[in-house]
C-alpha cells in the first residue's frame, strides 16, 4: 500500500498548494485594478501582433506579471532608444496606467481569458501607447539579460530570413521554430488547424525531439558530463526562443532526465519523467493545468507511453506513436477545438516526418546565417542554403492542402461531456495498462469490475460537480457583446432569437458557434431574426454559412430583400419562414413563440424597411411562452412603438422576463411599457459601446420597481433553467 498512499499524499499536497495559490487575494495589483498606478518592472517577452501593435509581458518587483498591450510606433518609446520591438526584452520600464482584471468566461463552457492568462502567470492587463512607455535601463538580473540576448538573436535571425526568402517560408519557419504566427497567412493556418496538423506550427515536444535527435548525431549523449552540459545548454536556449511554452519545457526536462539516466547508467521511465515534470509545473504555477498546451502535451506523452506500448506488437514502430497519439488526443481535441479531421490520420505521418527534417535545418540556419552575414557572403548562399527549407515548406503546405480537400474530411463536433471524457480515458488507458494485462491473465475479474466501478463513479461525480455547460432545457441570453441573442433549448430542438454581430468581428464564427458546440448543440432548428441590423443579424448569417441553421424566420416585410438574404446566408428559398403579428411557432411541449408585431402590410409599405431608422420600429416582437415563464423579446423598438403595443395588447404584454429594447437606450423601455409588462427580471443585452447603453436612469427605474437587473457586459451570459432559476457566468 505504500505506493498508492504516497501518490495520495503527493496529490493532496499539490491540491492543497494549488487551492492556496488559486486564491486571488494574494495579488497586490488586484487591489489596484481600476486605478491609475505608476508601475515599474522588467520586460520578460515582447511580441508583434500586427503592424504597430505589440504585446509585452512585464514582471514587477513584487513578482506580479502584467500583460501590456502597446500601440503606436515602437520608436516613440521614451528613455533609451528602441528601434525594434524585441529590443524591449530584458529592459527595465516604467509607465502610468490603469490595470484591470482580465475577463473570465463570458458564456458557459467557452474560452476563459482570465484563466488562460493565469495559466501563463499573468495577473492583470493594461493598455498603453508607445509614447507612454519609458525604458529606464537594462536589467541587472542575469536571467533577464539572458532573455534579452535570446530575443535580440531571434530578431536578428528573422530579419536575415526576411532579406533572403519569400514571406511564406519565413512565416512558416518562424511559427515552427519560435511559435510566432503573427505573419502567418490566416487562411493557410486555418487549413492546418481544421486538418488537425496545426501542432507543427506551434513549438512543442515534437520540435524539441527533432532538435535533440539532430544534436545527438554530433554530440553523443553518453556518460560524459560535457555532452550533457552542451546538450542541456542548447535545449535551454531553444526553450527560451519559444518563450518557455509548457510543452517545450516539459520536453526539455524529460530529455535532460533521459540524458542524465544514461550518464549514470540508470533505467529511464517515460511516465515517471512526465509525472515529475507535471508536479514541477504545477508547483511553479498551479493554473498551468488549465492551459490547453499543457493538457495536450502531457496527454500525448501518456498516450505514447501507455497506448503505444499496448499496440506496438500489432503495428510497425514508425506508426505506433502516431496511432497512439491520435487515439489518445481525439476526445480532448474535440472537447477543446470542436472538430475532427479524417485527413489528419493521413497528413500527420508525412508532415511530422518532414517537420523532423525542417526543424534541424532551421537550427542550422540559425547558426549559419549570422556567420555568413558577418562574412558578407549572404547573397551568394541564398539559393543553396535556403533551397532545401523552401522546398520542404512548399511540400508540407501542399500535403496539407491535398489532405484537407477544402474541408471535405473535416467535421464540426460538439464537445463531449466531462463524464464521457473520464469514461473514455479511464477505459482506454485502463485496458492498455500492464496491470489490466496481469489481472486478465490471472483471471482477477473482481479487481477489474471494482476498477470499472471506480471509473464510472468518478466520471458521474465529475460530470455533476465540474461540468458548467448548459445541458438541460432552458433559456440562455448569450453574451455576444453589443448585440442580442437568446438561445432556447427544448426537448424537441434548439432555437435562437437574433445572433449578435459586428462589422469588425465575426460574432457567429468566434462567439456563437463555439458556444453552441461547447454546449452540445450541432444545429439550430429555427433562427428568428427581429430585424436585419448587424448586431442582430450577422451572427445568424455566419451560422447559416456554416450549415448550422435549418430554418430562418423573418418578418414578412423582409420578402422584398429575399434575394440578398438568400445570397448572404446560402440558404434555399424553402428554408425561409416569413411571419407576422398573430402567428405562433410551436417549439416544444408548453413552449411556443407568439408574434405580436409587426402586422401584415402591402408590398409597397414594406419598402420602409429599407430606411435604417424605420427598420428598428419594424422589429419582430416575440413573446416566448416557456412553461410557467414568459419572455418578451423587443428588438430595437423605441418608446413610440412600445406605446402602440400597449394600446393594442395592454396587460397581455405581462411577462416574467423582459429583454430591454434597443440594448437599454434612453429612448426605449419607457415607464408605461414597464408598467404594462411588469416583468420580474429585465435583461440588458449590451457590450462595450459608445452609445451610452444601457441608460442609468432606466436601470435605476427598474431597481426602484423591484425588477431584478441582469447585464451581459457585467454578468456574462444569463442562464435560466426550465424551473425559472437564474444564474450568470460571473
Amino acid at each position: 500500500m505504500r505506493r498508492p498512499l504516497t501518490a495520495i499524499c503527493v496529490i493532496a499536497l499539490i491540491l492543497s498548494f494549488t487551492f492556496t495559490k488559486l486564491d486571488d487575494s494574494h495579488s497586490f495589483y488586484y487591489y489596484k485594478a481600476g486605478y491609475v498606478n505608476e508601475i515599474t518592472g522588467v520586460v520578460l517577452s515582447s511580441e508583434e501582433k500586427e503592424e504597430n501593435k505589440f504585446s509585452l509581458e512585464v514582471m514587477t518587483p513584487e513578482g506580479e506579471k502584467i500583460l501590456l498591450s502597446l500601440t503606436g510606433n515602437i520608436e516613440n518609446v521614451r528613455g533609451e532608444s528602441i528601434e525594434k520591438y524585441y529590443d524591449l526584452t530584458g529592459k527595465d520600464v516604467r509607465f502610468r496606467s490603469i490595470v484591470s482584471i482580465p475577463q473570465g468566461r463570458r458564456n458557459p463552457g467557452c474560452f476563459d481569458y482570465n484563466l488562460y492568462l493565469r495559466s501563463r502567470g499573468i495577473e492583470v492587463i493594461t493598455e498603453l501607447k508607445c509614447s507612454q512607455l519609458e525604458v529606464t535601463g537594462v536589467s541587472e538580473n542575469l536571467y533577464h539579460r539572458y532573455l534579452s540576448y535570446v530575443a535580440l538573436y531571434k530578431g536578428y535571425f528573422t530579419e536575415l530570413l526576411e532579406e533572403l526568402s519569400d514571406s511564406k517560408t519565413i512565416s512558416f519557419i518562424s511559427a515552427m521554430m519560435f511559435g510566432d504566427k503573427a505573419s502567418f497567412d490566416d487562411e493557410i493556418y486555418e487549413e492546418f488547424r481544421q486538418n488537425g496538423t496545426a501542432h507543427v506550427l506551434a513549438v512543442s515536444g515534437l520540435h524539441v525531439g527533432a532538435v535533440y535527435e539532430f544534436m545527438s548525431r554530433f554530440i553523443k549523449p553518453d556518460r560524459k558530463k560535457s555532452a550533457l552540459l552542451i546538450n542541456g545548454a542548447i535545449l535551454a536556449f531553444y526553450a527560451a526562443l519559444s518563450s518557455f511554452s509548457p510543452s517545450v519545457v516539459r520536453a526539455v526536462i524529460m530529455i535532460l532526465i533521459h540524458m542524465s539516466a544514461e550518464a549514470v547508467n540508470r533505467r529511464y521511465d517515460m511516465i515517471s519523467a512526465a509525472c515529475f515534470c507535471m508536479i514541477v509545473n504545477v508547483i511553479i504555477n498551479p493554473y498551468c493545468i488549465y492551459n490547453s498546451g499543457f493538457q495536450l502535451s502531457y496527454l500525448a506523452v501518456f498516450s505514447i507511453a501507455v497506448i503505444g506500448s499496448a499496440i506496438r506488437e500489432y503495428l510497425d514502430n514508425s506508426f505506433t506513436a502516431m496511432v497512439s497519439v491520435q487515439i489518445g488526443m481525439f476526445p480532448l481535441t474535440a472537447y477543446t477545438f470542436n472538430y475532427f479531421s479524417l485527413g489528419a490520420f493521413i497528413a500527420n505521418i508525412p508532415i511530422i516526418y518532414l517537420t523532423g527534417l525542417l526543424v534541424p535545418f532551421g537550427v542550422v540556419l540559425m547558426v549559419m546565417l549570422p556567420v555568413f552575414d558577418c562574412l558578407n557572403v549572404v547573397t551568394s548562399i541564398q539559393e543553396t542554403v535556403l533551397l532545401i527549407p523552401e522546398i520542404l515548406v512548399k511540400i508540407i503546405i501542399l500535403i496539407n492542402e491535398v489532405t484537407y480537400a477544402d474541408g471535405l474530411f473535416t467535421f464540426d463536433v460538439v464537445s463531449p461531456g466531462i463524464s464521457t471524457m473520464i469514461l473514455y480515458y479511464g477505459f482506454v488507458f485502463g485496458v492498455c495498462s500492464e496491470t489490466f494485462v496481469i489481472w486478465s491473465s490471472r483471471k482477477m475479474y473482481k479487481r477489474i469490475i471494482f476498477a470499472i466501478c471506480i471509473i464510472v463513479i468518478v466520471a458521474l461525480f465529475s460530470g455533476i460537480t465540474f461540468d458548467d455547460r448548459v445541458k438541460d432545457d432552458g433559456l440562455v441570453f448569450v453574451d455576444v457583446g453589443q448585440g442580442d441573442c437568446l438561445h432556447i433549448r427544448t426537448e424537441t430542438g434548439n432555437y435562437l432569437i437574433d445572433g449578435g454581430g459586428s462589422v469588425s468581428y465575426d460574432t457567429g464564427m468566434k462567439t456563437l458557434k463555439p458556444y453552441l458546440l461547447k454546449n452540445g448543440v450541432r444545429y439550430i432548428d429555427i433562427a428568428f431574426v427581429t430585424h436585419l441590423h448587424t448586431d442582430h443579424y450577422d451572427g445568424i448569417v455566419s451560422l447559416c454559412r456554416e450549415g448550422m441553421v435549418r430554418k430562418l424566420c423573418l418578418y414578412e416585410g423582409n420578402i422584398i430583400n429575399e434575394d440578398s438574404i438568400l445570397k448572404e446566408t446560402g440558404l434555399k428559398k424553402e428554408d425561409i419562414i416569413y411571419v407576422k403579428a398573430g402567428d405562433i411557432a410551436e417549439l416544444g411541449d408548453n413552449v411556443y413563440a407568439e408574434v405580436l408585431s409587426p402586422v401584415r402590410m402591402t408590398r409597397a409599405e414594406y419598402h420602409i424597411l429599407e430606411r435604417e431608422d424605420d427598420e428598428n420600429q419594424s422589429s419582430l416582437i416575440i413573446k416566448l411562452h416557456y412553461d410557467d415563464m414568459s419572455v418578451l423579446m423587443t428588438g430595437d423598438i423605441d418608446s413610440e412603438a412600445e406605446k402602440k403595443l400597449i394600446s393594442k395588447y395592454g396587460k397581455n404584454l405581462d411577462c416574467t422576463i423582459l429583454k430591454a429594447a434597443h440594448h437599454g437606450s434612453k429612448y426605449s423601455t419607457c415607464d408605461e411599457f414597464l408598467e404594462a409588462a411588469s416583468p420580474e427580471v429585465i435583461v440588458f443585452q449590451v457590450g462595450e459601446n459608445n452609445y451610452g447603453h444601457p441608460d442609468k436612469t432606466l436601470i435605476e427605474n427598474c431597481l426602484q420597481k423591484g425588477i431584478m437587473v441582469y447585464r451581459n457586459d457585467l454578468n456574462g451570459a444569463v442562464i435560466i433553467d426550465g424551473k425559472g432559476s437564474i444564474r450568470t457566468c460571473f
